[in-house]
Parts: structure tokens; sequence; C-alpha cells
């Protein structure tokens, strides 16, 4: 044999480990049916890597150490409490005594401290109401809203008196024409009344409004300025 063809034993060993990685190579190419499948390595997914569509992982809460300067402690799993209810039995800067002749009745709204209903007077179908409660906002601001119940001829018949009532500031306001009530939609029809005070105590100011008919509520006037005199502190 020629010297140039022939092979030492490592060089055979060369080869066939070459031809044996070749083969191995060749089969991860090929599947069922000769056809040449590539097949790849997947990288492991990343934060960054994240499919398209895929559920995106939550921000992680905010530490303790985290929020603003000053900011309460927040426990991400608990809802913030609701708003306490009003108490009742809180006490209160004006205590009074009702009228013998008027009679409780229900509070249409939770804003109510107290409604009740003066006696009818001969003729009238509807009983005066006074609620009683308290409120924000300026003194005239709530007047001007009051008589605006009763249209242009409420605003034209208003009356204030200042007084001074269980040693606080207070207001006496009427007026009356057609009443719109709340919604503040005047009809044209039965001529009501106002008889209201707003007394200014230092936690919030209280106001007592009566409405109804003319003659009913002019009837209960004298019951209304015995209201008054009875305001005292607790």
């Amino acid at each position: 044999m020629p010297s140039d063809t022939r092979f030492t034993l490592g060089t055979v060993g060369l080869i066939a480990a070459l031809a044996g990685a070749t083969g191995f190579a060749l089969g991860r190419f090929t599947g069922d049916g000769g056809t040449a499948q590539l097949q790849t390595a997947q990288p492991e997914p990343t934060r960054d890597t994240v499919p398209l569509g895929a559920p995106q992982p939550a921000a992680p809460a905010p530490q303790a150490d985290q929020m603003p300067p000053g900011h309460p402690p927040v426990d991400p799993n608990t809802a913030p409490p609701p708003m306490p209810p009003r108490d009742e039995n809180a006490p209160r800067s004006l205590a009074w005594t009702k009228p013998a002749a008027w009679s409780d009745a229900p509070n249409a709204s939770a804003m109510r401290i107290a409604t009740f209903k003066a006696p009818l007077a001969a003729g009238d179908k509807v009983a005066p109401e006074m609620t009683v409660m308290q409120a924000g906002g300026s003194l005239d601001a709530n007047i001007d809203r009051w008589a605006g119940q009763f249209g242009d001829e409420g605003k034209a018949s208003l009356k204030r008196e200042s007084r001074t009532l269980a040693g606080y500031e207070a207001v006496v306001v009427s007026a009356r024409g057609p009443y719109g009530g709340m919604s503040g939609e005047v009809k044209a029809g039965e001529t009501y009344a106002l008889l209201a005070a707003i007394v200014m105590t230092p936690d919030m100011p209280y106001f007592f409004k009566m409405t109804g008919p003319v003659k009913s509520v002019e009837a209960a006037r004298k019951d209304f300025e015995a209201l008054l005199t009875s305001f005292k502190k607790p």
C-alpha cells in the first residue's frame, strides 16, 4: 500500500469520532419520513421575555419604607373601614321641650334629629311639619335657599329677626308662597308658610323648620315660640 494512504491508529480513532458526531447531528435534523426538523433549545422565560398575551406578574405591594413620609400603615389585605354612623346618643349642644300639642313623626331622612307634626287648622288637609337637623353652610345661603323654595313670592315675603336663644345667636325666619319643597320646583297652588329658626351652636348650627298651609302654620306660631323659649344648654 502506498505510504500516503496509511493511517495510524490515532488517526482512525479521530475519524470515527467525527463520523459519530456527524451522524448524531443528522439524526437531530431528521424525523419520520425524512423531513428535516430543526430543534433548538428554548431559553428559560424571564421577566423581559414573557410571551405576548400571557398573564403579567402583579406589581409587588409597596413596603412600609416605600410609603410617602407621614403616610399611615397600609394593610393590602384589608379594605378601608366604612364611615361610622352618626351616634344618636352623642352629647348635643342644645336641648328643647316639644310642645304638648305636637306629635312625633318618623324621620324621613337620616340627617334629621327629630320630626314633629302640628295640629291641623280648620279647612286644611295637610298638617304642618317641623323638622330638626344640624347642617353646615352659611346662614345667608340657607335662608336664601329656604325662601327660594317658595318662588318669587317667598323671596319677596321673607322676614328675618335676630335673637339670642339659650345664650346662642339665632335667626327666626318666615316666608310664604307656593311651596316647591326640596326639589325647588315651585308649582301654582295652595299657599304655604315657612316658620323657622337657626341656632348658631359651637359645633354646628341647628335648623328648626316648619312648613305647611298658611292657616295651620299661623295657628302653630304660639307653640313655635314656646319651643324657642324652651331652648337650653344640656
